[in-house]
């Protein structure tokens, strides 16, 4: 019931808007506390030129700051409703009897029209990319990335593995940042050697 009217029922108050306006603004500026954070998101738009993954999905603080309402209205007109949405139910249950209840709260919402495909095409990759990011502490912070398989493309599960090999186990949980177990190839390398005090590996899941 909450996500159904949720997805056509949102009102978008102003003054509520400018209030979730500052506590996004605070929740961005408390991540831009950690280096981790500016290195992750110096690193993604640095590999990433058209594609849309291009952009932190906490959103660039610029835009953040001028966004309007009736630009948020217009997002959540075009994105939020059913052609959009995928129902997950898990557990023991009858199908039939599931579909009528999903069914019975959504038939209501216009189905919308699907978003279409991002149609960006990245560019070719032709060398190394390489930035420095200047900042208060005085700990050094190194993060490489590589382009690597889609989530659909036969190799992925593959990199999954070796990225699990090189970062540990906590790395098949798909989540960035995930500190290692002491007993990965990468900890061992790095940590172990002494050539630093800790060391991640993720690769997400993407299109």
């Amino acid at each position: 019931d909450i996500e159904a009217d949720r997805m056509a029922g949102a009102l978008f108050d102003p003054a509520e808007v400018e209030t979730e306006r500052t506590v996004i603004i605070s929740e961005r500026e408390g991540s831009e506390n950690h280096p981790t954070f500016v290195l992750r998101e110096e690193i993604q738009s640095t590999a990433i030129k058209v594609h849309p993954y291009h952009h932190h999905t906490l959103g660039w603080k610029g835009d953040l700051r001028t966004i309007s309402r009736d630009d948020l209205w217009g997002h959540y007109r075009r994105h939020y409703h059913p052609a959009n949405a995928i129902a997950v139910a898990v557990g023991p249950f009858d199908p039939a009897r599931m579909v009528d209840r999903i069914a019975a709260r959504f038939a209501h919402v216009p189905a919308g029209e699907p978003t279409a495909p991002v149609r960006a095409l990245e560019p070719e990759q032709r060398g190394e990319r390489r930035f420095v990011v200047r900042g208060t502490d005085s700990t050094a912070y190194v993060a490489v990335a590589f382009h690597a398989p889609a989530v659909g493309d036969a190799d992925y599960l593959a990199c999954q593995v070796l990225t699990t090999v090189l970062g540990g186990a906590d790395g098949m949980s798909m989540s960035s940042g995930v500190l290692p177990n002491r007993s990965s190839r990468l900890y061992h390398a790095l940590v172990d050697a002494g050539l630093a005090t800790e060391v991640s590996c993720s690769m997400p899941a993407t299109i």
